[in-house]
């Protein structure tokens, strides 16, 4: 048996503490630092761990703003238990991640994305979904229709991007936009000069 190696991940040390800190509902206080920022302290209440892409997040309320937050533990300088407790959150994950494309959530109203594949990476999308509310609308010899639902995000659009030829997005327009101008500035990148 071989599996993938890949480099230690930074943040793991802080694991043990936050699981513990979700267990008993202890309030916390992270110092994060996003790229290209000054690190910041944030006092929040602590839900779930999750593991996305080989790395480690921690999904909490931010007390201040009472809303949700994500922080990647690779950018997590350090966590602090304080003395102040919360009350049991219903949380439910798989609602709040539906339709999310990876870690992020957005705000925004979910979309309905249509796309072609060819036949080749079809076989594979059958198989492997892109995401779990893939429907599958025309399979034939040359190419597998799909139906997504999403909130775009940049994950999302890495992962179309990542197919490259072999896909082509059919709706909705706004979405169809955003590919097509990506792809031609893409291509100006790759024009001989």
């Amino acid at each position: 048996m071989s599996r993938e190696t890949h480099p230690p991940i930074s943040g793991i040390e802080f694991i043990v503490d936050l699981l513990k800190a979700i267990s008993s509902r202890n309030i916390i206080e992270v110092e994060y630092e996003r790229f290209g920022k000054e690190s910041k302290t944030h006092r929040v209440k602590p839900i779930l761990l999750k593991v996305d892409k080989l790395m480690w997040y921690l999904i909490a309320i931010n007390i201040k703003y009472d809303s949700y937050i994500t922080f990647a533990l690779d950018r997590v300088k350090n966590v602090l238990s304080t003395e102040d407790f919360f009350e049991e959150i219903k949380f439910n994950s798989a609602e709040y991640f539906k339709y999310s494309f990876g870690i992020t959530v957005s705000e925004d109203e979910p979309v309905e994305v249509t796309i072609s594949f060819d036949a080749e990476q079809g076989h594979y999308l059958k198989t492997l979904p892109i995401h779990p509310t893939q429907e599958i609308l025309k399979d034939t010899k040359k190419e597998l229709i799909l139906k997504v639902t999403v909130k775009p995000s940049y994950e999302f659009f890495s992962k179309i991007y990542s197919y490259c030829s072999h896909a082509r997005v059919i709706s909705p327009n706004e979405i169809k936009d955003i590919f097509r101008n990506n792809f031609n500035k893409a291509k100006e990148n790759y024009k001989i000069s």
